[in-house]
């Protein structure tokens, strides 16, 4: 009888113990300070996701006058909207105040101001520097001369714009150099060369042969010997004879013309006389033409 009385109390003793645990295992569970109180909860919530977002858009039960708040962690941003308030919305990095746009102009103009005043100096140097070679009688004078066009920016100016294929530019910056104070003959003689092939890219013919006139001109008159051009007396007979041959080709009017001259120089004034004379004319203008499209394949 003992024996049973003794196997009947520990049968109670292990349910009132069971019924123990589980008591303490729902009162913990309930609590709302238990970090297992919600799901939510049981996630780590990144700054500027809310709980509901966390829970991929579901929204809790409880209602929202009991919800325990997230408490901000150390080294993560308050719960909310990402960077809101200044500390990143006025663009502060939060290593000091903001510097005013109006102080950051003013401090850049300044430098620009320094810059400008620096790079004005050194080309002042430079030219006198440069100028001080030119007038030095124990240089050579092709030596004199490339100092010379050292000094002359539209020849620099215009070379920069020809390595980018931009010949109106070149153009322009050419035409400037044949004004420029430290010009002399020869550095004309090249100016005119560079534009003669600019206008000879663009096809203008009558940019071409006005070049080619004021060339002919420093060749009749100027020292161009450094170049290894030596002074001649027809150059400008030359000019006006490719003239003549490029505007035909385009005037049927010169063309005609041309080819009347040339009988009127003739001895034989026959019709094969007179078809001979206009098939030499179209090879000669053919020949002069092609200074164009060699030009262009440069």
């Amino acid at each position: 009888m003992k024996e049973k009385d003794t196997i009947l109390i520990a049968i109670i003793g292990g349910i009132l113990l069971l019924a123990g645990f589980l008591l303490v295992f729902f009162v913990f569970r309930t609590s709302p300070s238990h970090p297992s109180s919600s799901p939510a909860s049981s996630k780590e919530t990144a700054p500027g996701i809310t709980g509901s977002q966390a829970n991929g858009g579901q929204t809790s039960n409880q209602p929202a006058s009991t919800r325990t708040p997230q408490e901000p962690r150390l080294g993560t941003k308050t719960v909310g909207t990402p960077y809101s308030g200044s500390s990143f919305g006025s663009g502060s990095t939060g290593s000091g105040p903001r510097a005013n746009d109006s102080e950051v102009a003013a401090k850049m103009a300044a430098l620009e101001a320094v810059a400008s005043q620096h790079r004005e100096k050194v080309l002042t140097d430079s030219i006198a520097w440069a100028e001080k070679f030119i007038q030095d009688p124990n240089l050579a004078t092709a030596t004199r001369e490339v100092y010379r066009q050292r000094l002359i920016p539209g020849l620099r100016n215009g070379h920069r714009a020809l390595q980018g294929r931009d010949f109106a530019g070149a153009m322009r910056e050419f035409e400037k150099a044949l004004e420029d104070p430290h010009g002399s003959p020869v550095s004309k003689f090249v100016c005119y060369k560079y534009i003669k092939y600019c206008a000879a890219q663009q096809r203008d013919t009558e940019k071409f042969l006005q070049c080619a006139k004021e060339q002919a001109m420093l060749m009749e008159t100027q020292d161009l010997s450094m170049l290894g051009i030596d002074k001649t007396g027809d150059a400008m007979i030359v000019v006006e004879d490719l003239a003549k041959l490029l505007r035909a080709s385009k005037n049927a009017q010169a063309f005609q013309t041309l080819v009347d001259n040339r009988m009127k120089n003739s001895l034989d004034r026959s019709p094969e006389a007179r078809d001979k004379i206009t098939a030499s004319l179209k090879k000669q203008i053919a020949e002069r033409e092609r200074i164009f499209d060699e030009v262009q394949k440069m």
